[in-house]
């Protein structure tokens, strides 16, 4: 199926098309049904983004994403999807390093100010990629560039890792996909090379 995403979906002009389908939240727990040829998937934005002179995406590097919003905000959301503590990216950065080496880490956050002050003081040779002027479209558009990839218990970063086209891709996921439920091989896409922090 054509995967389509787009803040003004038309869900009734979407389902006269074949082969169309939408998918709203934690779907990708129902991914492992469908195969995917090698390179069958990209990803690719009507604009042109400008930011990637702060970075050089062709080399290799960690995506990391903090997922913070309404997780933080909403009392009933954080209770359902817990929020990780800053140990589990920083355990996550030191193992992917002990085997990968000294890998940049580019910091991605719908939360950049926070990703300032509780992260990129304490990762060595990481760049807070996220800011006020980047869309999240452009934040994944970059995401998607990494090899390695720590997760959150996100779809977006989900996403990211899964439209990723690089081999050998290597993810780390949280232990905990919501809370007190844990990250089982249902939330994990069936090719990927992976550890649970």
């Amino acid at each position: 199926s054509n995967f389509y995403f787009d803040q003004n979906i038309n869900l009734n002009k979407s389902r006269e098309k074949k082969g169309f389908e939408v998918y709203f939240g934690t779907w990708h727990s129902l991914i492992n049904k469908y195969q995917f040829l090698e390179g069958s998937k990209s990803i690719n934005f009507n604009s042109n983004f400008k930011h990637s002179n702060q970075f050089n995406s062709k080399q290799e590097f960690i995506a990391l994403h903090v997922r913070r919003g309404d997780y933080i905000s909403c009392k009933k959301t954080s209770r359902y999807h817990g929020n990780l503590e800053n140990s589990y990216f920083i355990k996550s950065v030191n193992y992917i390093r002990n085997i990968y080496g000294d890998l940049p880490v580019l910091l991605f956050s719908d939360d950049y100010k926070w990703l300032n002050i509780n992260l990129k003081e304490i990762i060595p040779n990481s760049i807070v990629f996220s800011s006020d002027s980047i869309s999240p479209e452009e934040d994944l558009f970059y995401m998607t560039k990494a090899r390695f990839f720590i997760l959150s218990n996100s779809t977006f970063s989900w996403w990211a890792a899964f439209l990723s086209t690089k081999k050998n891709k290597f993810i780390i996921f949280p232990k905990y996909w919501f809370n007190k439920v844990k990250t089982t091989q249902k939330y994990i896409y069936k090719n990927w090379n992976y550890k649970i922090i």
